[in-house]
């Protein structure tokens, strides 16, 4: 499937001096994934082990948008699609108010383009004490976990069509998973 936005915008790790820096492997993506700052790479692991994300490229542009007769680089931190065909950019920083001179400029870019934005924060991605947590555990076992069973997986699908959402620990009531093998499925 084509997707607006495959290929993230070059950035050299040399040009964020001290900030972090991760790189893993997408596996929905199928790709390198690249984050330069604890932030960033806590939000894309998010969009990564999220079922209603069906695509997101991190730095997936470089633009500019001319303001007053002055030229303004837009830099959006992802594109991110969902199931539903909603798709946002979304900017990433730790509170409002550090993009409170960049707002403007973002809202109206958008605007022009025809695009919908987002600004989250890390209000927006820490929600719970252990959600972040978790979700890396869940990624890093899903990243290690390279077996594959159809029919396992058809099980599942099937099983949350019907019930929408559904736990772990409840497909091992149901038998469909054994609590040996059900963390090496995911």
């Amino acid at each position: 499937m084509d997707h607006r936005f495959n290929v993230p915008v070059v950035k050299l790790r040399e040009n964020d001096f001290g900030v972090s820096y991760h790189i893993c492997q997408s596996r929905k993506l199928n790709r390198s994934i690249t984050a330069f700052s604890n932030l960033c790479f806590d939000n894309m692991l998010i969009y990564e082990m999220d079922p209603e994300v069906t695509w997101y490229c991190e730095r997936p542009l470089e633009s500019q948008v001319i303001i007053d007769g002055k030229n303004y680089e837009i830099k959006p931190d992802f594109y991110v699609q969902y199931q539903s065909g909603t798709e946002y950019f979304d900017w990433i920083c730790y509170t409002n108010s550090d993009l409170k001179n960049e707002l403007g400029h973002i809202k109206s870019w958008c605007r022009q383009m025809g695009y919908q934005y987002r600004i989250r924060t890390a209000t927006d991605i820490y929600i719970g004490d252990f959600y972040i947590r978790n979700i890396k555990y869940l990624f890093a076992r899903s990243c290690r976990n390279q077996l594959r069973n159809a029919s396992i997986d058809k099980v599942i699908k099937h099983f949350l069509e019907e019930n929408t959402h559904i736990t772990i620990g409840q497909l091992m009531e149901h038998g469909l998973i054994s609590n040996f093998d059900g963390i090496q499925i995911f």
